[in-house]
């Protein structure tokens, strides 16, 4: 779990291209249903570290679809991951 503490440190200092480009599209892929329960969880964190240097329109129009999906998913540790990251 150390690279994704790593990973998810390094969205406040990367340039904003970066992320709409890869990571965007990362976080995307981990957080479908069919992913394991901790890529779901690290799609979370993403989220979460994405919302704090992006545009807040920016991601409802990229992520809004993936952040319902992760709201409602099947496991309770990612629905409530995702429901607090809202709140931070």
């Amino acid at each position: 779990a150390t690279w994704e503490n790593v990973f998810v440190d390094l969205i406040e200092t990367m340039p904003a291209e970066m992320i709409t480009s890869e990571i965007i599209k990362f976080c995307v892929m981990k957080g479908n249903l069919a992913e394991s329960e901790r890529n779901r969880l690290l799609c979370c964190r993403l989220v979460a570290a994405m919302a704090k240097k992006m545009n807040p329109v920016m991601i409802e129009q990229e992520l809004s679809q993936r952040i319902v999906s992760l709201c409602q998913d099947t496991a309770f540790i990612v629905r409530q991951n995702m429901a607090q990251s809202m709140n931070s």
